[in-house]
């Protein structure tokens, strides 16, 4: 059998006046034969935390000195400069939280964000 794992991942900034991001991800995976959702919700919910505690773990390595502070300042491809801009959008628009989420539009707009 052949393992098949789709994902996606999106942070969304808060918005309006609120401060933090939201992450919202979704994950598809194909074992390929029928397990019980009993199997299922046991596995992601097993994986799930550890899951989140490295990504907090990672995300907060850019606080500290290291290599991962350094690229943030050195910001060599623009990247962090252009997450600037998206918080700065996003600060015209209403705050959103986990239980009021954009629809689909959300990916449906012109570049660039301004």
């Amino acid at each position: 059998y052949r393992l098949d794992v789709d994902g996606k991942t999106i942070f969304l900034p808060r918005g309006g006046n609120e401060t933090g991001t939201i992450l919202v991800t979704q994950a598809t995976v194909n074992v390929g034969v029928p397990l019980p959702e009993s199997i299922l919700k046991l596995t992601a919910s097993s994986v799930a935390p550890g899951m989140l505690n490295n990504l907090r773990t990672g995300m907060g390595l850019v606080t500290k000195p290291g290599p991962w502070n350094e690229r943030l300042r050195e910001d060599r491809h623009g990247f962090y400069r252009e997450l600037r801009r998206v918080e700065e959008a996003a600060a015209k628009r209403k705050a959103i939280s986990v239980q009021d989420l954009p629809g689909a539009d959300v990916f449906d707009r012109a570049l660039p964000l301004s």
